[in-house]
């Protein structure tokens, strides 16, 4: 029988395997396994014959072997990559939040090319937690229902293709669930300040049901002694008035008007005592500053100011505006010392704009930035990651955690990206490299989302032999 050479042998092995290779997308995963298990056995017994020209076989076995893995797991033109989905980005809610309109899952981005995509839609508390499965919700839409109401959303999406399946992969929470209704006032707007010449009220917009408002108007009104014939004083249209020698003699009230897609509710709030003045009236402001205007959620700061009388027993109410409200509300009172001088700890949850009011002026905004808190854990070889802001209660599910590596140059480097799942949590595995590594955790602004700073966990060191 002729003998036939290695180098023959390997190269009409190859072949066939390249054959094999374009085909390949109609091949089973365990097949592919097959053929490249036995074209690692031919090569070992082609490279161990007696054969004159062995050096050449095993000269070019290693370069034939890699051409040819390469060829049988590299797919051809138009076929498919042989692995599960893979998560990229988390999906995303879209549409608008009112009982009886549909909301919409995008499929966020995934790599190896799913083919179908399963879908579960969630019912959270208004801080994105507590989430419940609702049955049926298993399409890619959802038409909110009463039970939904001063609810927020969420929706599992599972990316499949013919190698498997991967998830589900959680959206961030969507903002609360309203009524399809104007809004309707639970608790009726208030004035805070007295009603003195001088003096600086300040209007709480009050409470409200039915449908959600999503903004405030106000309009200050001058009324009789006895709180009726009110009319609206010119140009007053802000959360705030000072009281005018023209008031005297006269009640004071507020209109505040809430409004959302649906309509409007106008609530008035009750009539201030009849205004009064005095002899003389001395201009009280106040200056403040924070004990650090960056904060990591949710560490204390210490507001503190003095007042330019430099009297105490001055009351200094602390106004505080967190970052997506529609309007600012009274945190506390405080009193100045003895120099006039006052303070006031606040504990930020996102980024907070605060304000003092003296009896006669409020002062300049100052806002307090804030950091999530990202934390990261190692267990059993499993990495955890958990971030954490609004006390605790805000969600960040669906975000995305950039797991780093420090470089040589002291840089860092991307080695994984996880997304949050339902509680603000991921847990994934990383292949280190040998030697040490510092690794740590990542949220970008970009995932923090509006209110907040980047969040960074504290660095982790591995030794890997």
């Amino acid at each position: 029988m002729k003998q036939v050479s290695p180098a023959k042998s390997l190269f009409a092995f190859c072949k066939s395997r390249f054959s094999i290779a374009q085909t390949g997308a109609n091949l089973p995963c365990e097949q592919l396994n097959r053929h490249t298990k036995e074209f690692v056995q031919e090569v070992q017994q082609l490279t161990r014959q007696r054969d004159p020209k062995r050096r050449l076989g095993r000269l070019l076995a290693p370069a034939v072997l890699a051409v040819a893995l390469g060829l049988v797991f590299a797919p051809a033109v138009g076929a498919r990559s042989f692995a599960a989905p893979v998560n990229r980005c988390a999906p995303q809610i879209t549409g608008k939040l009112f009982v009886g309109k549909t909301i919409s899952s995008t499929t966020g981005c995934w790599s190896n090319t799913p083919t179908s995509y399963a879908y579960q839609w969630l019912r959270c508390d208004q801080k994105g937690a507590n989430c419940l499965k609702i049955a049926g919700a298993q399409s890619s839409s959802y038409k909110l229902t009463p039970t939904d109401q001063g609810n927020t959303m969420m929706v599992l999406v599972t990316a499949s293709n013919g190698d498997g399946s991967t998830g589900p992969v959680n959206s961030k929470p969507s903002t609360v669930v309203s009524a399809a209704a104007a809004p309707q006032n639970k608790t009726p707007p208030s004035i805070t300040g007295k009603a003195v010449v001088g003096e600086l009220l300040f209007a709480d917009p009050g409470t409200y049901s039915g449908g959600l408002p999503d903004r405030y108007a106000y309009r200050w009104q001058r009324c009789n002694a006895s709180g009726s014939s009110c009319a609206a004083i010119a140009g007053e249209a802000r959360q705030t008035y000072t009281v005018r020698s023209t008031d005297v003699g006269f009640t004071l009230r507020v209109a505040v008007t809430a409004s959302n897609d649906y309509g409007s509710d106008v609530t008035t709030s009750d009539r201030t005592a009849v205004v009064t003045t005095t002899p003389v009236k001395v201009d009280v402001t106040t200056s403040m500053v924070a004990s650090s205007s960056v904060v990591t959620c949710c560490a204390a700061t210490t507001l503190s100011g003095t007042v330019s009388t430099a009297k105490s027993g001055e009351v200094i109410t602390i106004l505080a505006r967190p970052y997506g409200e529609l309007a600012s509300t009274v945190l506390g009172t405080t009193s100045t010392g003895a120099n006039g001088d006052w303070s006031f700890k606040v504990k930020p949850s996102i980024q907070t704009t605060y304000q003092a009011k003296t009896s006669t002026s409020t002062g300049p905004p100052l806002s307090v930035s804030v950091h999530p808190r990202v934390g990261l854990g190692f267990q059993n070889h499993v990495f955890s990651t958990k971030v954490t802001g609004g006390s605790g209660s805000t969600s960040f599910a669906g975000k995305i955690v950039f797991f780093q590596r420090r470089t040589a140059s002291g840089g860092w480097a991307t080695l994984q990206k996880v997304v949050l799942d339902v509680n603000s949590i991921a847990r994934f595995s990383a292949v280190l490299p040998r030697g040490v590594s510092f690794v740590r955790a990542y949220l970008s602004p970009a995932q923090a989302g509006p209110g907040y700073l980047d969040g960074v966990s504290h660095i982790k060191r591995f030794n890997k032999r």
